[in-house]
C-alpha cells in the first residue's frame, strides 16, 4: 500500500535539512511539499535532498487557516494508501520500518502524539535522534492536545488546524506514546535565533480576517513573549524517558 507524506514551507531552510534527513529514511512513495513562495534557500535544499520529492506552489498567499487545510485536503485526495501531513517541526517517530509499522495498524485512522522537545542546548545534535538511547541533555513536555492523524481515508477530514473534532477523536486509534513511537515537536527547540527568527516571520503570512477571529495566536508573540513560552515549558519539562 502506498504512503504519501505532505507538508507546507514558508522559509524553512533551518529545520529542513534535518526533517528531510528524517522522512528520507521512511521512503515515502510520494511527498508533496507546498511552498508560500518562500525567498530563501527551501527549495534549493529539497531540490539537492530530495531530488525526487515534489514541490508545488500554493494556491494561497497567506496562512488563511481554513484555506491551508483545504489544499492539504484537496492533495491527500489525490492520493491512495496511508497519507500524513506534518509540519517542519514535526518528526513522526516509528518503532521499525514505517510500512510494517502502518500495516500491524489495521484501523482506517491512527493518531500519533506530541512531545515538545525543550533543552538548554541551543543546537541540534549531530545525531537529534540520540535522546532515544536516554540523552540527558535533551527534555520534554507532553502535548495532550497536540496529535497528528495518519489515515488512508480521501483525505483527513479537518477542523481548522488540522485538529480532529472530539467525535472524530473518538474513531481513531491513538498509538500508545514508547521512546520508538511518537512526534518529536520541534516548535521550541533547538532554542536559537535560527528558530525565533522563523517563528516571528509567520505573523506577517497571517491575514487580518484570521487575526480577528484568534487564529494563529501563537505566532502573533513578540520574542521576549516567544521566550517566556519557551522558559515555561523548561521548568515543567522531564527527562524524555520519564515521559514514558
Amino acid at each position: 500500500m502506498q504512503k504519501t507524506l505532505i507538508s507546507h514551507i514558508y522559509n524553512e531552510e533551518y529545520l529542513l535539512p534535518f526533517w528531510i534527513e528524517h522522512y528520507k529514511k521512511y521512503n515515502f512513495d510520494n511527498v508533496v511539499i507546498i511552498d508560500y513562495d518562500s525567498t530563501d534557500n527551501s527549495i534549493d535544499i529539497i531540490k539537492d535532498m530530495a531530488p525526487d520529492w515534489q514541490i508545488r506552489a500554493s494556491k494561497n498567499k497567506m496562512f488563511e487557516a481554513a484555506a491551508v487545510d483545504r489544499e492539504v485536503m484537496e492533495i491527500e485526495s489525490e492520493f491512495t494508501g496511508w497519507k500524513m501531513t506534518m509540519n517542519t517541526t514535526e518528526f513522526a517517530i516509528f518503532p521499525m520500518e514505517l510500512i510494517e509499522f502502518l500495516e500491524d495498524h489495521k484501523h482506517n485512522k491512527l493518531i500519533l502524539q506530541a512531545i515538545n522537545i525543550v533543552s538548554p542546548a541551543d543546537t541540534f545534535p549531530k545525531n537529534y535522534f540520540e535522546f532515544i538511547n536516554g540523552n540527558v541533555e535533551l527534555l520534554g513536555v507532553k502535548a495532550p492536545h497536540y496529535d497528528r492523524l495518519i489515515h488512508k481515508n480521501i483525505n483527513g477530514q479537518y477542523r481548522v488546524g488540522r485538529h480532529l473534532l472530539e467525535e472524530q477523536r473518538k474513531k481513531c486509534r491513538t498509538i500508545k506514546m514508547t521512546p520508538f513511537s511518537y512526534l518529536f515537536s520541534a516548535r521550541i527547540y533547538p532554542w536559537n535565533k535560527n528558530l525565533l527568527s522563523r517563528k516571528l516571520q509567520i505573523k506577517n503570512k497571517i491575514p487580518i480576517s484570521d487575526k480577528e477571529k484568534g487564529r494563529g495566536f501563537q505566532h502573533q508573540r513578540d520574542a521576549k513573549q516567544m521566550e517566556d513560552d519557551m522558559l515555561s515549558n523548561l521548568k515543567r519539562s522531564k527527562l524524555l524517558r520519564d515521559l514514558f
